[in-house]
C-alpha cells in the first residue's frame, strides 16, 4: 500500500492506548509479578494503612493500586488513598473500571496525567511506584524530578526498569538472526541505556535529587500455561514487523520460535498460582527515600 511510508510511528502514549484492553494479557504476567515481589520489600510493608498516600505512577491499567487493594483485603487491613495515574486514556479507563470492581472508589482515584508533570502538591505521597513506565517517559528527567517532588520527606519511592528482557534476547533474537540475519534486531522502543542499573540510579539521583537510593534486581517470568500459548503470544507482539515479511521467512521465524522455547523456558508458578512454562526476565528496582 504506497501510504505506508508515509504513516507516523506512535507515540508511547498512542501505542499504550491502543493496546489497553490486552495489555495485561500482553505481558506475559511478569509486570504482575515484578508488583508482588515489589510489594514484600522492607520498605513497603507498611504501604496497608489509612495514613498512607500511594501514587501508581504511569499506571497503565492499574496493576499496582489493584495489588495493594487486594494485599490489603487480605491483611484486614485498611486500603489506603491511592492515585492513579497515566497518560494514556484508555489506560485510566481500564483502571477505573477495575477499581469499580475491587469497590475500592472512596479510597482510589485515577487520572489521566503525564508523569513528568503531576498535578499533586508537593510532599504529597507516602509511597510511590512507578513500575515499568520512566523508561516510556518523552523525559525522564523531569520524570525522577517529579517523583521526588511529589514524595513526602521521610516517604520511599520505587521505581523499576528491566535489566534483561529474556524473551528478546533469548528467544526472538535468535530466531531472527537464523532467518534475517543482516537485519537490523528487533528492540524496545525505549533507549538502551534503560536496561543499565547504573543509569537507572544516576536519573533518580542526579536528574531526580534523590540522596539515599538501592539498587537491586528481581527475577520473573515472561509466560503462559504452554508453550504453544507462550508461541502465540510473542508472535502476537512482533506481528506488525513480521508481516512485512515474505511468508516464507514469516514460516521460519515460527518455527525457529518453536525449536528455541523448550530450550530456554522454566517451569514456575504464575501469579493465578497454577504452573506454567515462562522465559525468565531480569527487573531493575531502584528504592529511594527522602
Amino acid at each position: 500500500m504506497s501510504h505506508i511510508p508515509q504513516m507516523k510511528l506512535p507515540s508511547a502514549v498512542e501505542f499504550f492506548d491502543s493496546i489497553a484492553d490486552n495489555y495485561e494479557s500482553s505481558t506475559g504476567g511478569c509486570t504482575l509479578a515484578i508488583v508482588r515481589s515489589l510489594l514484600e520489600l522492607t520498605c513497603l510493608q507498611d504501604v496497608c494503612s489509612a495514613e498512607s498516600h500511594v501514587l501508581d505512577n504511569a499506571a497503565g491499567t492499574g496493576v499496582v493500586a489493584g495489588e495493594i487493594i487486594r494485599q490489603a483485603r487480605n491483611l484486614h487491613a485498611d486500603i489506603p488513598n491511592i492515585r492513579i495515574v497515566d497518560p494514556a486514556e484508555k489506560m485510566i479507563s481500564a483502571a477505573n473500571a477495575k477499581i469499580s470492581r475491587l469497590d475500592a472508589g472512596g479510597r482510589c482515584k485515577a487520572a489521566v496525567m503525564y508523569g513528568e508533570n503531576l498535578d499533586f502538591a508537593d510532599n504529597t505521597f507516602s509511597h510511590s511506584i512507578t513500575n515499568m513506565g520512566i523508561l516510556f517517559f518523552k523525559d525522564p528527567s523531569a520524570g525522577a524530578k517529579e517523583i521526588y517532588r511529589t514524595l513526602r520527606p521521610g516517604g520511599v519511592a520505587v521505581v523499576t526498569s528491566w535489566a534483561d528482557v529474556g524473551y528478546l534476547t533469548k528467544v526472538i533474537h535468535p530466531s531472527q538472526k537464523a532467518v534475517r540475519p543482516t537485519d537490523p534486531l528487533f528492540q524496545l522502543p525505549v533507549p538502551p541505556v534503560w536496561f543499565q542499573p547504573d543509569h537507572v540510579k544516576s536519573c533518580l539521583e542526579k536528574d531526580g535529587g534523590f540522596t539515599d537510593v538501592e539498587v537491586l534486581e528481581m527475577r520473573c517470568h515472561y509466560g503462559a500455561p504452554t508453550l504453544l500459548i507462550l508461541q502465540q503470544m510473542l508472535l502476537r507482539i512482533f506481528g506488525p514487523v513480521l508481516n512485512r515479511w515474505p511468508s516464507k521467512d514469516q514460516e521460519k521465524f515460527t518455527n525457529c520460535i518453536a525449536e528455541i522455547l523448550p530450550n530456554v523456558v522454566e517451569e514456575y508458578l504464575m501469579p493465578n498460582s497454577d504452573r506454567g512454562l515462562g522465559v525468565p526476565m531480569q527487573a531493575i528496582v531502584a528504592i529511594c527515600k527522602k
